[in-house]
């Protein structure tokens, strides 16, 4: 009981604090793909990728406007993340300032979209695309690396061409989280930089004080209370944490899940091992990208035709963009994905991802590419998942928090089951004391010596077989 009310995520208790704000950063490091033979992938050839890594973060997780609801036994906030660059944590040399080529994620995915959505509309988008990014010769960013990642990628927007001024239009219109407006004439693309400390969005979560298994359960994102991403329901549905709290006393073998709305998605953990952490026994658990552990398979194929390869989450349905999701350098992925790239070297160790309390969240962004008639520089290529960049958001639990564990769960966990198994051997012991003292008790009642004060008495005694002795006191 003490330890339910204080898992619990109401205001007086202390994981309030920390539900709020993770008190201390999580490692994050990135690791960019860049491109070494262009001209060959415009051609048809396979892309041969150099790693480029890691660039070192530091991430902070915060919760703000927070609103409780006594009655619902909810909380409502919104959600952020923040991210502190450390370039003296870096790989060796590497600046921020190298010059990478990589597939422009603006380019690629203006022209797929509308080859998926309108393919009528193809040269239209391909006069826009011209006037913003001044006639691209290839489907790829070669440039400061720090641009395509945080300051942005310039697009112009000065051209009083009608296709560029309707394009620019849908920019200006606050959907696209990646761009922002630089200057009257002007937005910058960036992979990270317009989202570094914005909302996430907003959630409602349990608290955990009616029921301590529903603790941090998410129950509504931005007012909704399920996805319409996917194409069957059960693959729609809000649950799961997010991802900062988890509800305690649950078997290993259940996992648990964590609702990220980026992905429109919930992916759950799953029991891998038995392991040990900082001197005490914990379990290792592991996510997968293989969309048939969350739900039907049905519920991921783009109109019930175009489903992804194993080891693939295609986030178009949900992002409305060809952009998808895998282990890094293709691990654990259908073989024929990573052969048509040169260059990955998956490795379980480096590229696995697990959970609590030593946590490696890992993840690679790849572009949809598919070959475009319309448009000379696309006409070529093959299709593939073109892999971008990947990430690692990792945190060992500080020493701090680890004695936390130690000393006040684990040890209490401990001090309640010595007082348990005292009480039952106690309680044990008392039964068996009870029942030898009443053995005793009933035979030395059976050996009684009674006191009587008449000769009558006595006579009615001595036909009673349980009377052993009479001892006769004389009237006079």
């Amino acid at each position: 009981m003490a330890m339910k009310m204080q898992l619990r995520v109401t205001p007086e208790t202390k994981t309030r604090k920390m539900f709020e704000t993770v008190p201390f950063p999580l490692n994050f490091t990135l690791y960019i793909f860049n491109v070494t033979n262009k001209d060959e992938v415009l051609a048809g050839g396979k892309p041969i990728l150099q790693e480029i890594g890691p660039y070192y973060f530091e991430e902070h997780k915060e919760k703000f406007d927070i609103v409780d609801n006594k009655d619902e036994d909810t909380v409502e906030y919104e959600f952020k993340n923040t991210y502190q660059y450390k370039p003296n944590k870096n790989g060796p040399g590497l600046t921020g300032d190298e010059i990478v080529t990589v597939v422009h994620p603006f380019l690629l995915s203006t022209i797929l979209l509308i080859k998926i959505e309108r393919p009528q509309l193809l040269d239209f988008i391909h006069k826009s695309v011209n006037g913003i990014l001044h006639n691209p010769q290839d489907i790829f960013f070669t440039g400061r690396l720090w641009d395509f990642l945080y300051d942005g990628i310039f697009l112009d927007c000065s051209s009083n061409e009608f296709e560029v001024i309707a394009a620019c239009s849908e920019l200006d219109s606050g959907n696209y989280r990646e761009v922002k407006r630089f200057n009257e004439t002007a937005f910058k693309f960036s992979m990270f930089g317009t989202q570094n400390g914005s909302s996430i969005g907003r959630y409602k979560a349990f608290r955990g004080k009616k029921n301590i298994r529903d603790v941090g359960r998410v129950v509504e994102y931005n007012g909704i209370t399920e996805m319409d991403a996917w194409y069957e329901d059960e693959c729609n549905e809000i649950t799961g944490t997010d991802g900062t709290i988890f509800p305690p006393f649950a078997e290993k073998e259940e996992g648990f899940s964590i609702f990220i709305p980026q992905m429109c998605s919930v992916m759950t953990a799953e029991y891998h091992s038995p392991s040990k952490y900082a001197g005490f026994k914990t379990n290792h658990y592991t996510f997968s990208f293989d969309v048939t552990k969350y739900g039907s398979p049905n519920c991921y194929c783009r109109d019930g035709e175009f489903c992804p390869p194993k080891g693939i989450i295609d986030l178009f349905p949900c992002l409305g963009t060809p952009i998808a999701l895998s282990a890094p350098h293709f691990l654990n992925v259908d073989p024929t994905v990573r052969d048509k790239v040169i260059g990955l070297s998956p490795d379980q160790e480096k590229h696995f991802a697990g959970t609590p309390v030593k946590v490696n969240a890992r993840v690679q962004i790849n572009v949809d590419v598919t070959p475009v008639e319309n448009i000379p520089f696309m006409k070529n290529l093959q299709p593939m998942h073109f892999p971008v960049l990947w990430f690692d958001s990792a945190f060992e639990l500080p020493k701090k928090y680890v004695n936390m564990l130690k000393y006040q769960l684990i040890l209490g966990l401990k001090i309640k089951n010595w007082i348990k198994f005292g009480c039952i051997f106690g309680g044990l012991f008392g039964v068996v004391l009870g029942a030898v003292l009443y053995i005793f008790q009933d035979d030395g009642e059976k050996h009684e010596t009674r006191t009587i004060s008449t000769k009558s008495d006595s006579n009615k005694l001595i036909d009673n077989p349980q009377v052993l002795s009479i001892e006769v006191i004389s009237n006079e």
